[in-house]
């Protein structure tokens, strides 16, 4: 019995010279300041989601709320693709891109802060991030009735431009599917969806 009693006394001392560890005094203000930032912020946050919910509009704080009909005017049409570009994958979650507007155009373009050169010395995660980023667009635009044309590398990529969009309205220039995604609904070629939103896009009358 002695030995099997000095064996659990030893793994008693073990046990609470483990948790008796003390913490250092970076990591106590870190978790200190954290919980303190929260309970300051806490109040606002919520002020500012009522506040948007009682106007009736999406609070700025959710930027994945996108428009559920046309936009009026280039800017806001700007802005809801965007909005659903930005809503894209990325590797990492590095999201390598900006966006420039002028008029009926947007402009996708590398942002170099934000890439990878130990991991992606060659760019190709950050090259299938913006493609990610500009299908979401394309997806958008079509959805709101609009009918897009893509430059690839315009001006041979100069300025780390990447892709070039201008949208006019009018007709699809290629099918498109309703609906939810598993849905088999599909329209003929050449025809939009007349509105709703971005996602769920309603079939166009027969």
């Amino acid at each position: 019995m002695a030995p099997r009693f000095e064996t659990r006394l030893d793994q008693a001392e073990n046990f609470t010279a483990f948790t008796a560890r003390p913490i250092g005094r970076r990591t106590f203000l870190i978790v200190t300041g954290g919980i303190a930032a929260a309970a300051a912020l806490a109040p606002r946050l919520a002020w500012a989601k009522k506040a948007a919910r009682l106007a009736g509009t999406p609070s700025l704080l959710q930027p994945w709320s996108l428009a559920t009909g046309t936009p009026e005017g280039a800017f806001e049409t700007a802005r809801a693709l965007i909005s659903a570009a930005v809503l894209a994958p990325s590797e990492w979650n590095t999201q390598p891109w900006r966006f420039e507007v002028e008029d009926a155009t947007v402009r996708l373009v590398t942002e170099p802060a934000r890439l990878l050169p130990s991991t992606d010395p060659d760019g190709r995660g950050a090259m299938v991030s913006q493609g990610a980023a500009l299908e979401n667009l394309l997806v958008a635009a079509r959805a709101y009735g609009l009918r897009p044309t893509v430059t690839y590398m315009p001006r041979e990529g100069a300025n780390g431009v990447v892709a070039e969009v201008v949208w006019a309205t009018g007709r699809c220039s290629r099918p498109f599917r309703c609906g939810a995604p598993t849905g088999a609904a599909t329209t003929g070629a050449g025809s939009c969806p007349s509105s709703g939103p971005s996602w769920s896009p309603r079939c166009p009358k027969a």
